[in-house]
């Protein structure tokens, strides 16, 4: 949330912040609930509205408790979770604990939902308190323009993970010729994954990025490749990073995805398809990446950081 942050500060928006997370070690859970209680305890008679920003494990364990508190004193509460996965905290969380956040969380003043997948999913629940709120990018300082030229320049840029899609890739990869360049970052977070793999492949693993390092190696590719199949994907914060700078995707039709990217600004395929894969990658050409281009960069206006963090803060001050 720092971006918001920084946008209210820039705003003059008064504003505090408790770090949820401070511990890392055995027991962390506990030591960082009561670190986040006491600092709450003391912080909250500055405060008209707290907004908790949470995991899935945050929003069943510190959640609950956080909404009290805030009932107790007359504070209004905004309720987020990280990513899209709402609704497979609610569906598979026992009895027990989906009466807890159903009768706490699920009754802010305010819920945001990183997808309109979510916003209907807890519409269909009776919650009408709720807010879009996708992901955001500041805009850059310059103004993006199309480059119009195509050099079969293709990337990956997430977690090296079978979920990803990375044998999908692996399997394309070596389907094309030897004029493409196929590129992967990200930490490897799969043990069926080795180097080795990438030895025998036309992909070509790069390791691991900084975060101020994305943007700028972004550049340097037309397409932005994630054939992602995880159930609970939300809005990939690398696809909008991609978007804003006017790099099309290639993205799986699953989950939300289809929300954000489309026949403008990329290629839909199908899950665990290497086949639907490569047939994307050849669709680039140097006759249409211009178009695609254009479309992408038009497409990230709804991740615009002044349009997302003013509206909220519009009815946040409502509240």
């Amino acid at each position: 949330m720092k971006n918001l942050l920084d946008y209210c500060d820039r705003n003059n928006f008064p504003n505090g912040f408790i770090q949820t997370n401070c511990f890392i070690l055995k027991y962390s859970l506990v030591f960082n609930l009561i670190r986040t209680l006491f600092h709450l305890l003391i912080k909250i008679k500055n405060y008209d509205v707290i907004m908790l920003n949470v995991s899935s494990r945050g929003a069943l364990f510190s959640g609950p408790l956080v909404f009290f508190i805030c009932k107790i004193f007359n504070r209004k509460i905004v309720f987020r979770k990280f990513g899209g996965g709402l609704d497979f905290l609610l569906e598979r969380a026992t009895y027990f604990a989906k009466g807890i956040l159903c009768n706490s969380l699920l009754k802010s003043d305010l819920i945001l939902a990183q997808t309109k997948y979510i916003v209907q999913y807890l519409h269909d629940l009776g919650n009408r308190n709720v807010l879009w709120f996708p992901t955001v990018r500041r805009a850059p300082d310059n103004q993006i323009v199309v480059k119009k030229e195509f050099k079969k320049r293709f990337v990956f840029i997430s977690h090296v993970h079978e979920k990803k899609g990375v044998f999908e890739i692996l399997k394309a990869a070596n389907m094309l010729t030897s004029d493409y360049t196929f590129d992967i970052y990200g930490p490897i977070k799969d043990s069926k994954i080795g180097l080795d793999m990438f030895q025998k492949s036309k992909a070509n693993y790069k390791g691991v990025l900084k975060p101020d390092e994305v943007v700028a190696k972004l550049k340097n590719y037309d397409v932005l490749v994630l054939p992602t199949n995880d159930e609970q994907e939300g809005y990939p914060g690398i696809i909008v990073e991609a978007l804003g700078l006017g790099v099309p995707v290639i993205a799986s039709r699953i989950r939300s995805i289809p929300e954000i990217v489309g026949k403008h600004n990329g290629v839909l395929i199908e899950p665990k398809s290497y086949i639907d894969l490569y047939n994307a990658i050849k669709s680039f050409n140097k006759e249409n990446i211009a178009y695609y281009q254009e479309g992408s960069i038009k497409s990230s206006s709804i991740f615009n950081e002044h349009r997302v963090y003013s509206s909220l803060l519009e009815v946040i001050y409502n509240l």
